[in-house]
């Protein structure tokens, strides 16, 4: 039988990497584009990007063993030693209510197709965490969602904030904020961010990342 990793207090551990439940569900995601991945410099921008999301101070990172405790393993910088093949990055992320969630970071280096190739940068927040900190989560998205923005909009603004400062270290295209945003199409909406919307936008416009909260 699987027990669920506790704390000192003997309450369930939602910072826990061994805890499968910690990492059930989907992502709640920031996902930053970052441009063409064959533009020049591009490994210099997703290098700088990835170091300026983990500096974050309500971030705890990085690891690279999601299956070992954090006590048994080392640090590593938050760095691309292959940035052919970027590995993923884990980590604990202390949210706006205070509570305290693993996270993890994917680089995506998309390959050639119908159209050209972009980096994203995803800082992901597994939604079997949230909900363990937050019983308003559970069944997000599929469960009724009118409430959500309840819960979402003090996460959304923190990893808004967290864009911003990549923004202004690594520049990027536009940034999406919500539940499996990564690679979405939404992301091609960027000259037209619509007026009711399921996910937060943050789109250079005149070199400044403005921030569309969501609505929904």
């Amino acid at each position: 039988m699987h027990w669920p990793a506790k704390g000192h207090d003997g309450r369930v551990d939602q910072t826990a990497f061994t805890d499968d439940e910690n990492w059930y569900g989907g992502y709640y995601e920031l996902a930053i584009d970052l441009g063409l991945r064959n533009d020049p410099g591009s490994d210099v921008r997703l290098s700088r990007a990835l170091r300026t999301l983990w500096s974050d101070p309500h971030l705890d990172g990085c690891y690279l063993d999601r299956w070992r405790a954090t006590t048994v393993q080392e640090r590593v910088p938050a760095a691309l030693p292959d940035p052919n093949e970027p590995a993923p990055l884990y980590g604990i992320a202390v949210l706006p209510s205070g509570g305290a969630s693993v996270c993890v970071t994917h680089v995506i280096r998309e390959v050639g197709g119908e159209t050209e190739p972009h980096d994203w940068l995803d800082l992901s927040l597994p939604t079997g965490a949230l909900e363990r900190l937050d019983n308003r989560v559970e069944g997000f998205p599929f469960a009724d969602e009118d409430d959500s923005l309840v819960w979402r909009r003090p996460i959304d603004d923190w990893l808004a904030s967290v864009a911003t400062v990549v923004f202004a270290e690594a520049g990027f295209r536009v940034a999406l904020i919500g539940f499996e945003v990564s690679g979405s199409p939404a992301a091609e909406t960027i000259s037209d961010v619509p007026d009711e919307r399921w996910i937060g936008y943050l789109v250079n416009q005149g070199g400044y990342p403005t921030y569309f909260p969501a609505t929904r």
